[in-house]
């Protein structure tokens, strides 16, 4: 038994680092779809779109910037 946890634990444990990995579509896109497209989008108000990874990728530290500080969003 003791032998079947020690093999069956490193896949666990791996499985659970792949899951809590954040990736753009599942961690950072639907924070951007609610807080910021409204604006951040062809055609609206704000001078950049943040709607594609390349697109908010290239933003990234003046987006950490802006957030931290509370000056985005509005």
């Amino acid at each position: 038994m003791l032998l079947l946890a020690a093999l069956v634990w490193p896949i666990s444990a791996h499985a659970q680092a792949a899951k809590a990995a954040p990736t753009f579509y599942r961690g950072v896109l639907p924070i951007l779809q609610q807080h910021c497209q409204t604006c951040h989008r062809t055609g609206e108000i704000a001078p950049m779109p943040l709607v594609t990874y390349k697109q908010a990728k290239h933003w990234a530290p003046i987006i950490s910037k802006k957030t931290t500080a509370r000056e985005m969003p509005p």
